[in-house]
């Protein structure tokens, strides 16, 4: 999905894994600022997945795959927030992870 999830979609995603009993694992690769951030939160907030995998982009990934910080939104409500827990408002974008790498991932 692009973007948060609507309360439809979490609904949806909550009948299915009732009715599957394998573990639930949610596999995220997303961008690297406030909003960002808080996808993965508010999604997570709904759902109750047995396994949550952050695969990108982590803070780690920004300098061993040399990629490019970006000067980050004042206006997201939530910069404040992700400022004051890595030092600076930035974004980095998960298609700047070339395609196979990401699949490696």
């Amino acid at each position: 999905m692009g973007g948060y999830s609507s309360q439809t979609l979490d609904e949806e995603v909550i009948t299915l894994l009732e009715e599957d009993d394998r573990e639930s694992v949610l596999i995220y690769a997303g961008d690297l600022d406030p909003s960002g951030e808080d996808i993965l939160r508010n999604l997570t907030r709904h759902v109750d997945f047995d396994n949550v995998e952050h695969i990108a982009i982590t803070l780690e990934q920004i300098d061993s795959l040399g990629l490019t910080e970006w000067p980050g939104k004042v206006t997201d409500p939530r910069a404040r927030k992700f400022t004051a827990k890595y030092g600076r408002l930035f974004q980095v974008e998960v298609e700047a992870i070339e395609p196979d790498t990401l699949k490696s991932l």
